[in-house]
């Protein structure tokens, strides 16, 4: 029973009326306590107002230890629980579309509306969209066509159960080259616009979205209206708080690597990439992955290289200075490592690690597993329940990168805010407890997928 729940129950039990208890707190609605019953407020609200609660009934002692006890396990109240079911949506189901809209013409599927309307250079805005049939259909638009440019603008409030929303459209679309995501204040608006021009005429289409109502607006517009707006589009974005990179040069993967240090080796850092990443494989094997073969098409002594391996020497070093670390493996993509030698995030520009190299580096990660040094806890997810990787540390940065088997370059969002640390502390503790099998059973199956790729007589030699 939540915190929420229980103080509800005392109420009854003690014949405390609800409509009384409100006018003698100061509190201008019922529906203050309603929602508190419901644990839809934030931990630091939920306590304001049960501290509140405290004072104006009487309760024994026991009773008063046991709300103070359940406000101490607020993670686990119906409030919690709902925000960890939006993150498991946002990270391992497929969202589905099918909002309608009311337009002149009668009840049209919006996708079909926005469709209608892309011709050209064509520029789709939304504003603060949490709704999980609009968020499919512009899922559906970046696939239908890579040519489009959807902008995604994020207010990201301190209330958890908004917050999750609002990462439910980030975490959806982000991986699409034409999705362009911004943490914003700039508008309080609720809605969808859409700028096109073809042939040199302009149009503008508005959808304003309060519930499941909306207002359809489709109009021409000047040359200079249309400039205005773009500009307008482009100012906001450039002053957004996300971060896009995409590495497909070395330079680009520098970048990333500099980028990503501090997320990556962080306290607390919680990773899931479904197998080792290139950035996390030991310095001397990588250090002789260099030192004999131009995989980047440079010498040695080049800029670039001298600069991959300090960057690689700086992350080895801050492993070993006591951050901690969580990382979950899949058995596809470890599997897919070992048959190849390939990390998720190669470049195309690197050469595969040997097998072995790969027995060796693997041998430490299982030696690691076994005696529980090196910062590190792995454990293999059940039933692939998170399917998009993702980075978060205790720091509130929330780290998205694409590690899909043989892509070409890490696609890579960082979020750095505040709000995301009480829900995202919650979900991967749930997500490691939950979701995960045991640390025994994690190594089992690494042991046994080594065997079978790499210590096997019939493994085949790369």
């Amino acid at each position: 029973m939540s915190v929420g729940e229980y103080v509800k129950a005392l109420l009854d039990e003690k014949g405390v009326s609800v409509s009384v208890l409100s006018k003698t707190m100061g509190l201008r609605s019922r529906s203050t306590l309603y929602r508190l019953f419901k644990d839809y407020y934030s931990e630091e609200k939920t306590k304001e107002i049960v501290s509140s609660i405290l004072e104006h009934i009487e309760l024994t002692g026991d009773e008063k230890q046991k709300i103070i006890s359940k406000l101490n396990s607020e993670r686990v109240s119906s409030f919690n629980k709902k925000t960890r079911e939006i993150l498991l949506k946002c990270y391992s189901e497929t969202i589905g579309g099918g909002y309608v809209i009311r337009t002149p013409e009668g009840e049209k599927d919006l996708l079909s509306v926005l469709k209608k309307h892309l011709k050209g250079d064509a520029r789709v805005i939304m504003v603060n969209i949490d709704d999980n049939r609009i968020i499919g259909d512009m899922i559906s638009l970046l696939e239908w066509d890579g040519s489009v440019k959807v902008y995604n603008y994020l207010k990201l409030h301190n209330h958890r159960l908004q917050t999750a929303y609002e990462l439910l459209s980030l975490i959806a679309m982000w991986k699409y080259k034409n999705y362009m995501p911004i943490i914003n204040d700039a508008y309080n608006y609720k809605g969808i616009f859409m700028l096109t021009a073809h042939e040199g005429s302009y149009n503008y289409v508005a959808l304003s979205i309060k519930e499941d109502a909306c207002s359809f607006v489709d109009t021409p517009i000047t040359r200079e209206l249309y400039r205005h707006m773009l500009d307008n589009t482009e100012y906001i974005r450039k002053r957004g708080e996300l971060r896009g990179i995409q590495s497909k040069r070395v330079s680009d993967y520098i970048e990333l690597l500099e980028s990503s240090n501090e997320c990556l080796y962080s306290a607390n850092t919680f990773i899931s990439e479904g197998a080792p990443c290139f950035g996390h494989i030991s310095i001397d094997i990588l250090t002789e992955m260099f030192k004999d073969i131009n995989y980047f098409g440079f010498p040695p002594e080049h800029a670039y290289v001298k600069k991959l391996i300090k960057l690689f020497e700086d992350r080895e070093r801050d492993s070993r200075a006591g951050f901690k670390k969580k990382l979950l493996f899949t058995e596809g993509r470890v599997r897919h490592m070992l048959m190849t030698g390939i990390s998720h995030d190669h470049l195309e520009h690197f050469m595969p690690m040997s097998r072995e190299q790969l027995r060796l580096y693997f041998g430490r990660i299982t030696e690691c597993m076994e005696n529980g040094g090196g910062g590190v806890d792995i454990r293999f997810l059940k039933d692939r329940r998170i399917l998009r990787p993702y980075v978060y540390t205790d720091g509130g940065i929330l780290y998205l990168s694409s590690s899909e088997p043989h892509s070409s370059g890490d696609s890579v969002i960082i979020l750095k805010n505040q709000s995301i640390c009480s829900i995202m502390n919650d979900f991967t503790e749930y997500v490691w407890e939950n979701c995960t099998y045991s640390d025994k059973e994690s190594l089992h199956i690494l042991k046994g997928l080594m065997n079978d790729y790499l210590n096997h007589s019939s493994a085949p030699d790369r």
